[in-house]
């Protein structure tokens, strides 16, 4: 049973190893997707492992403690995904029925395939961890058209989502008071573009949510952006 659960370590930590690059490819392009608490547990994971693999060769080690620091490790991760049930590891036996090696061993394969989940996670396209996440690198482009203004906004973030999106505008505010103004939404390469009825010279505000339907849920993502009609 241990050299199934060393070959099963082995294929789990290149699945780990393969997230991590997405992950740290996508962090050094994208400062929102780096994770520090994840970037920590990854340090505190290889000095664990490293310490598990020595123990079972010698056989001399507290087996107690390093089982209680995985777990805290484990416990930790649940927070990194959010509590997101989708990728938990479900338990794989009772270790605390077999001989220190087995349970080392099976301690080995929660922590990769906990981490694996982790980086998964940290680098997915998701907008919205811990809640909402305001969108603060949105552009507008105010373009005059006939009778009509048409107000493009557009973002990084938003644009590279494959996922499904619906954007809804919550309140338009003219020279900082509400006011109703009629507009339609106009599915462009931009995340939205708001065609409104001509507008007088002033500074306006629009505020509004992107609701993100993903693999982990349905996530609101608020934005609010000013421009100034001349």
């Amino acid at each position: 049973m241990n050299a199934f659960l060393k070959t099963n370590f082995d294929f789990n930590e290149r699945a780990l190893n393969h997230f991590k690059e997405i992950y740290y490819v996508k962090s050094s392009e994208q400062s929102y997707v780096k994770n520090e608490k994840l970037d920590i547990l990854d340090i505190m994971y290889k000095q664990l492992i490293s310490e598990i693999d020595i123990a079972t060769l010698n056989k001399t080690s507290n087996v107690k403690d390093l089982i209680h620091r995985g777990n805290e490790i484990l416990n930790k991760l649940k927070g990194i995904v959010d509590n997101n049930e989708e990728f938990f590891i479900h338990e794989l036996f009772n270790e605390k029925s077999y001989n220190d090696s087995f349970q080392l061993n099976i301690m080995k394969n929660k922590l990769v395939m906990s981490m694996s989940y982790a980086f998964e996670y940290a680098s997915r396209e998701r907008f919205a961890i811990g809640g909402f996440r305001k969108l603060d690198s949105v552009d507008t482009d105010v373009v005059r058209n006939n009778n009509k203004v048409q107000i493009n906004l557009s973002s990084d973030i938003i644009q590279q989502l494959p996922s499904k999106r619906v954007v809804k505008v919550d309140q338009i505010l003219f020279e900082g008071k509400q006011r109703e103004i009629n507009y339609e939404l106009v599915k462009d390469y931009t995340f939205s573009n708001i065609l409104l009825d001509s507008l007088s010279q002033g500074k306006y505000e629009i505020k509004g949510k992107v609701k993100i339907y993903d693999r982990a849920g349905e996530f609101d993502i608020p934005f609010k952006e000013k421009f100034e009609v001349k």
